[in-house]
């Protein structure tokens, strides 16, 4: 599976990624940043509340684990074929304050 920054400026192969995690910047917005095995590191995308920013790392989970049990069974291995294996970042207005 693929992640697509919510700026739309970067791809990340979920498969490369070590971890993903919520910081909170000086201006008290919540980021969520990946580590990859390799040491580099990125900005996935910005939200106004710890809440929300936990709700997508949800969303991520989700998809990679629906992605990872379509290839339990050879049946199903051609569903998954089919199955979009990207996951966009949600973009949402944060307040600068």
């Amino acid at each position: 599976m693929i992640i697509v920054s919510q700026d739309k400026t970067k791809i990340v192969n979920f498969d490369n990624i070590a971890h993903i995690f919520i910081s909170k910047d000086s201006e008290k917005h919540f980021l969520i940043e990946y580590g990859k095995m390799t040491g580099t590191s990125g900005l996935l995308g910005v939200y106004s509340t710890e809440e929300r920013a936990k709700e997508v790392l949800q969303e991520i989970m989700k998809r990679y684990l629906k992605i990872k049990c379509f290839y339990n069974s050879k049946y199903e291995v051609m569903q998954a074929i089919e199955q979009p294996k990207v996951y966009e970042m949600p973009v949402e207005k944060v307040d600068d304050k």
